[in-house]
């Protein structure tokens, strides 16, 4: 009922209704008043609804939310369930910034700033102009602002804008020091800064952490299963040091395998609204760039008593899986147990056995146990791919730094036959246990991932038909499976990467929701009664964190808690915080990428190679990609001719040569800029010499 009753109030617009005109609209029979005023009522107190003086109410217009500024200045506020578009920013507002709105369209989702609510940090190097202090950002823009002498030029600061009122010149005022421009790391700090996350830890976490033991003691292995004698072993990257999950696998009598899943049970130590707890929800992940991890949780957690470090009794969560030869899980057993695991395994010694049949001495004892895990990895993904799973493919950058943080090798990261282990034994876990979860209707914390926008598949369709792509698919359009024909019909293209990534971009990002609408590019349906949620990770994730305490509390029969109307509104703020906080990791990522791709690249000022074109843009140039993913612009003002970009075909024309660029063309580039401050690169097109005949 309320859904409708916000239907009519956004239809009158900003014309008030009296609560019987709402009443007599809603149409409803079997329906007293008193029970519709109940339910209006309720509506007012959680301020859904209005009052506007004279008895008439309308729906209420003011919403908080975040920030975003994207590249060409426009400002949109990322409220709890709708993005509304602002048209001034009249208070000079950052990314970051919390204010509050008032929507003057809710159909076109458009709305003004009414007030600043918390102003974000930013981060900034001082300089000094004719005796004047300023913080200068990463874009150029520069704030005037107070500062002791003591803070030199090239020191990196944070900063906020203490200016909110309307059309005023903002004024910056120091929220702390991060370090100077050429110390270790200070760029590193800068990034986390600038996004909204802490990288200290406050004295009341440091406090409650002396309260934490560095080894498990009897008493709190008491109940649970011991599986310490149980072959069981993990397998991560070379350098990961917070370790969440461990694998076993059997084969049963009756064909069956039977994989364990085991994750550290970080909720036996991190209790809801504890300190640690509550920065854990600020942070809402950890950040993961180059070589550098901010953890969610305290070192001592993340890397010591949670981490399922080898030869040590840790305590964990444990998932059995009873699967068939076709992939189905038959049953599924979750309990609280004991491990101790047999190896902390490495991603690049698994492929060697799993791919070069190479196996290292001290590996020999697990290699028969691995080889059967490869064959479940082999099921697990034929089942997925035969419900619609999207392979991409999409190539990421790895970037190796020294001890100080400046980058020495720039390479690709494949994902091989180990990695791909790991991905479908904690996809299946997850998928495994939200699906239990949500047929037993106890509340869980979702991933969701809603249908891709058709007209953007669209384009990417025709271009691809365009650049002449052969496109014979069956199934119906905008389906899991059309996207996974699609990406089939890539395989052997040379244009693979580039029209992969594109089709990436016809998808919404996953988020992380109360309620379960499945997920599109796993071939979750939530129609067939599937869902997906994580459990994987909760040393690095808080949604995964949340979902530990769930699964605990229903296994010791305390699930009275979780139907509460409280808890439901926690759940809610939680899905929203993971989502956005989430977004903001993948952003330190890439700008961390960007800044250290533009350091490296300092040092080779003039060299020329090989690159692909990766995208084009209306005015500023296209953006090419070197084998390393290192990206950079060839600008149009630095070429041969005046190039006309065509968005349709997504190909870039020269008016007087009539030469065309295509996406996914190799080209021949000279390097010409590096920036770390401003984290770009430029290159030019080689041009062929023309050759002249001598007289």
């Amino acid at each position: 009922m309320s859904n409708r009753i916000l239907e009519i109030l956004t239809i009158s617009r900003h014309n008030g209704l009296t609560k019987e005109e709402v009443y007599k609209k809603l149409g409803y029979t079997n329906l007293s008043f008193e029970d519709f005023e109940d339910a209006f009522e309720k509506m007012i107190e959680e301020h859904q609804i209005y009052q506007t003086g004279k008895d008439k109410y309308i729906r209420n217009p003011f919403e908080e939310g975040e920030v975003k500024v994207n590249k060409k200045g426009e400002v949109f506020v990322k409220c709890d369930d709708i993005t509304i578009s602002v048209e001034k920013n009249t208070f000079n507002c950052i990314t970051g910034d919390i204010v509050k709105v008032k929507i003057t369209d809710f159909d076109e989702k458009r709305g003004t700033l009414k007030e600043v609510v918390k102003r974000a940090g930013q981060s900034a190097e001082v300089i000094t102009e004719k005796g004047v202090r300023y913080a200068v950002l990463k874009n150029g823009m520069k704030y005037k602002i107070r500062l002791d002498e003591k803070i030199v030029d090239g020191t990196i600061i944070g900063i906020k804008i203490e200016n909110t009122k309307k059309n005023k010149e903002p004024v910056a005022v120091l929220d702390r020091i991060i370090g100077h421009k050429n110390e270790p790391r200070s760029d590193d700090k800068a990034i986390l800064y600038a996004n909204g996350f802490e990288y200290e830890w406050n004295d009341e976490i440091k406090d409650e952490l002396l309260l934490i033991p560095s080894t498990i003691t009897e008493e709190e292995i008491k109940g649970r299963r011991d599986l310490r004698d149980k072959t069981i072993f993990t397998i991560d990257g070379d350098d990961t040091k917070d370790i969440d999950d461990a694998i076993s696998l059997e084969k049963l009598p009756n064909g069956n395998y039977k994989l364990g899943v085991h994750i550290a049970d970080v909720s036996n130590y991190v209790k809801y609204g504890t300190a640690i707890f509550r920065e854990a929800y600020e942070r809402g992940t950890s950040v993961y760039m180059n070589t550098v991890v901010n953890p969610e949780l305290p070192v001592e957690l993340s890397n010591g008593i949670c981490s399922l470090n080898p030869d040590v009794d840790r305590l964990a969560l444990t998932f059995d899986m009873e699967i068939t030869p076709k992939g189905k899980v038959a049953k599924l057993d979750m309990y609280e147990s004991v491990i101790r695991s047999r190896k902390q395994m490495t991603y690049k010694n698994v492929n060697k056995i799993l791919e070069e049949n190479e196996i290292p001495e001290d590996y020999k004892e697990f290699s028969d146990t691995l080889k059967l895990m490869n064959d479940l990895r082999l099921i697990l993904e034929k089942n997925r791919i035969s419900r619609g799973y999207q392979n991409f493919e999409i190539p990421e950058q790895k970037i190796n730094t020294d001890e100080n943080g400046v980058p020495t090798e720039m390479l690709r990261r494949e994902q091989r036959s180990g990695e791909k282990l790991i991905e479908q034994f904690m996809l299946i876990a997850n998928e495994s246990v939200a699906t239990h979860f949500y047929n037993l209707g106890i509340p869980f914390m979702y991933r969701d991932h809603d249908v891709l926008n058709e007209d953007r598949l669209r384009h990417v369709v025709s271009v691809m038909t365009e650049y002449g792509e052969k496109i014979n698919i069956k199934e119906k359009f905008g389906t899991s499976k059309y996207l996974q024909q699609l990406l089939k019909s890539l395989e052997d293209s040379k244009r693979k990467e580039v029209f992969s990534e594109m089709l990436v971009r016809c998808l919404d990002k996953a988020d992380y929701r109360e309620y379960n609408i499945g997920h599109f590019s796993i071939g979750i349906d939530e129609v067939k009664r599937e869902a997906y949620g994580q459990v994987t990770s909760p040393i690095r994730r808080l949604p995964d964190l949340i979902n530990h305490m769930i699964i605990k509390a229903h296994l010791n029969n305390n699930n009275e808690y979780l139907y509460s109307d409280e808890f439901k509104e926690a759940m809610k703020k939680v899905g929203i915080q993971s989502s956005n906080r989430e977004v903001a990791a993948d952003e330190c990522e890439r700008q961390s990428n960007k800044m250290k791709s533009a350091e490296y690249m300092q040092n080779y000022i003039g060299e020329e190679y090989q690159a692909m074109i990766v995208g084009f843009t209306e005015k500023g140039g296209m953006y090419v990609r070197l084998p390393n993913l290192i990206e950079g612009r060839v600008g149009y003002e630095s070429m041969n001719d005046h190039y006309g970009y065509n968005p349709e075909t997504e190909v870039l024309i020269g008016q007087r040569g009539k030469k065309i660029y295509r996406l996914g063309d190799i080209i021949p580039v000279k390097l010409v800029r590096a920036s770390k401050e401003q984290s770009e690169i430029d290159f030019e097109i080689i041009e062929p010499k023309v050759r002249t005949r001598k007289k």
